[in-house]
């Protein structure tokens, strides 16, 4: 497998996932709730407060899968957008880490469960800072 066929399918992956939590996160409370347990462990007691933040991070969340769509379909043409999907892991990360205990007490996260999930935040973030594609201005193709 080359570099961009790699960039791409991990890209897809950002995609896919960003498109169905969000969408999921948007349009359903319940179906929301359940997934932050599944998926990351958290126990959520909903709220209305809850609720509309979710629904706001869920359209955010399909925006972004939307951006690194773009990403995906032609990496070469669109360094910045790379960039930016680095920078946010990168964001991401230091936001868990800053805020670990915070996490924890609010979602009743497990150590364990916290370190697999940021580790694969770094892996996402690494994957797309090492498959990017070379520009001019940055001493590559």
């Amino acid at each position: 497998m080359n570099k961009r066929l790699g960039l791409q399918l991990v890209l897809w992956s950002i995609c896919i996932y960003h498109i169905v939590l969000g969408t999921c996160g948007f349009l359903s409370e319940d179906l929301a709730v359940r997934l932050a347990d599944l998926l990351f462990g958290m126990k959520v007691d909903p709220t209305p407060q809850l609720s509309y933040i979710v629904k706001l991070l869920g359209i955010y969340a399909v925006l972004f899968g939307l951006l690194v769509a773009t990403a995906a379909l032609a990496p070469e043409r669109h360094s910045t957008l790379l960039n930016l999907i680095i920078v946010l892991y990168g964001l991401r990360i230091l936001n868990r880490i800053v805020y670990s205990r915070l996490y924890a007490q609010a979602f009743a996260v497990t150590p364990t469960r916290f370190w697999v999930e940021t580790a694969l935040l770094l892996a996402f973030g690494l994957a797309v800072a090492l498959l990017k594609p070379r520009t001019a201005t940055d001493g590559g193709e």
